[in-house]
């Protein structure tokens, strides 16, 4: 699809339309997504205070931007001809009324994971470290100060102070023990964090997995929690290790393949298996293995199996590798060869939720065309990497359409049919745990209620069912839990059990300790018990630190 925009040029030259195109998301469509993030946050702001790059240039003077900027500068961004730094999409925070790193924070996660090669620094550019002041250097000391004392540290003071090693490679923290304890401690806030919190502490994360020093301790830390059965968080923590150059990143991976700590710690492994393969990271050994292992999986599993797919894509990337071509897969390949939906059903459901989405928009915006968007929402939705679904799902929760696509994709999920196909249904669930907040997180609180809907669409919906109201108790969240602990105490109901442990985690992201002591008691299941009492025993500054 396109998406067109007019650069203004200098008196006396004509404007030129400049055209961007991208099929699918993959490598090379980065700097689309930015111009686009760019555009329709300044295009869709509440009030249209902006309508034109002139009367936005006239006021991107101060805060965080220091230079002269022009219509031509900005018009550059936002058809992806120069690429934003740092400063400039924190100024557009600042002149929008948006969150600090809200943008930042969404684009850095987007650059990392489409980039053509891993590196530690954010492909987004920050002021040199020569600009730093004593002060600065100070505030710095400050923040590691914090993490060794288990005090709060907020999403930004984690992005400072990665920002900064990452940018020194050959850095020597002189404070004993400081790359172990810095890993540990943003691995536990990574993992429960929601939203702003979640993107800000996910690239911090990565510029540790991919820094020199730091790696070692980065994929340790990764290692030990998924080795640890009472942990609650196994995809996460697990996939993310394709952020990681190092051979002890697929060695880790490969050994929860063959020996997982359980099932989900198997489906993270594969997760982060599919981008490592296409990067050419693993060794001779691991990849003879990991070749016999995905080949296994794609003869004895069904063609519609999530599993099938993932190993499906690593097993081909491997066999490129081998033939001495190392390539990441084109985006729109992947997508027609794997995707969730044939094209019809696609195309139906794309449309309905773009029908409810224009009329969502208010009447100051309805004269906006957006050609990318139909593009996003196919991807969204239908994508066969959980990996991007999810990344565009914080793409989009970030623009002004967040409210009309949480409503949008709530009024897909009532349907009568939403839940026919597990697959489409689990799609939506996530997008919606995402985008969407406590106006819709009734939906899901009656999916996993109701006893007509797939255990692992029920099981989904339980388990995300807390990001919609994150660090907020919600009355859905506990009366899904009330339901199933009742039919637990009444039928010893196998599958209300199980739903009661996703629950748990839930519970536990909304900050619900209340309901997170009731399960903690000793007539509660096994599974459901063990993670409440993961989260009563987690260290309040990393609780309270995974919030800001």
């Amino acid at each position: 699809m396109t998406q067109q925009a007019s650069r203004p040029r200098p008196s006396g030259r004509p404007p030129r339309t400049t055209t961007l195109q991208v099929r699918r998301v993959g490598s090379g469509s980065e700097r689309v997504l930015a111009a686009w993030l760019l555009r329709v946050s300044r295009l869709g702001a509440p009030g249209k205070p902006f309508p034109t790059v002139s009367v936005f240039a006239a006021a991107f003077h101060g805060g965080r931007w220091s230079e002269p900027v022009d219509a031509y500068k900005i018009s550059r961004w936002e058809t992806g001809v120069a690429v934003a730094p740092e400063p400039a999409v924190a100024r557009y925070e600042e002149l929008l009324h948006l969150l600090p790193g809200s943008l930042v924070s969404v684009l850095d996660m987007i650059n990392r994971y489409l980039a053509p090669h891993l590196e530690s620094a954010s492909r987004l550019l920050r002021p040199g470290v020569e600009s730093l002041t004593e002060n600065d250097h100070d505030h710095l000391a400050d923040i590691l100060d914090k993490v060794h004392q288990d005090a709060i540290v907020t999403g930004s003071e984690w992005d400072e102070l990665t920002s900064f090693v990452a940018r020194q490679p050959h850095i020597g923290l002189l404070r004993r023990g400081s790359w172990p304890r810095m890993a540990e401690r943003l691995l536990s806030e990574l993992i429960i964090a929601d939203g702003t919190a979640w993107t800000q502490r996910y690239e911090s994360f990565s510029r540790l997995l991919a820094h020199p020093t730091g790696q070692r301790a980065a994929v340790a830390a990764c290692a030990d929690l998924a080795a640890d059965p009472s942990n609650q968080v196994f995809i996460d923590t697990l996939s993310i290790l394709d952020a990681s150059p190092h051979p002890d990143a697929g060695y880790q991976l490969v050994r929860q393949l063959k020996h997982p700590t359980n099932d989900q710690a198997f489906y993270g492994a594969l997760l982060g298996c599919v981008r490592k393969s296409q990067y050419g990271h693993f060794s001779p050994e691991d990849r003879h293995q990991l070749l016999s292992l995905t080949a296994d999986l794609s003869r004895n599993l069904p063609r519609s199996a999530r599993r099938r797919r993932l190993a499906e894509q690593i097993h081909g990337a491997l066999l490129t590798e081998a033939s001495g071509t190392v390539r990441i897969l084109r985006a729109d390949e992947v997508f027609e060869r794997h995707r969730l939906a044939d094209p019809h059903t696609a195309e139906v459901i794309t449309g309905r939720l773009l029908v409810c989405i224009r009329s969502a928009m208010t009447a100051e915006h309805d004269d906006f065309h957006d050609d990318l968007l139909p593009v996003l929402l196919d991807e969204l939705l239908f994508g066969p990497l959980s990996d991007i679904r999810l990344f565009l799902a914080m793409l989009l929760a970030a623009s002004p359409y967040r409210r009309g696509i949480a409503g949008a994709l709530a009024a897909e999920l009532r349907r009568s049919t939403a839940t026919a196909d597990a697959n489409v249904a689990i799609a939506l669930i996530t997008a919606l745990a995402v985008i969407g907040d406590k106006t819709e997180a009734d939906v899901l609180r009656t999916l996993i209620i109701r006893q007509d809907v797939p255990a692992k669409v029920r099981s989904t919906a339980a388990r995300y069912i807390g990001h919609m109201t994150a660090g907020d108790p919600s009355d859905a969240c506990r009366d899904a839990a009330a339901f199933h602990l009742h039919r637990w105490r009444s039928r010893q109901d196998a599958q209300s059990a199980d739903l009661l442990a996703d629950l748990t985690y839930a519970l536990g992201i909304t900050g619900d300790n209340a309901q997170l002591d009731v399960l903690a008691q000793r007539d509660i299941p096994a599974s459901a018990r063990i993670a409440a009492a993961w989260w009563r025993n987690m260290p309040t500054a990393v609780r309270s630190s995974a919030q800001r």
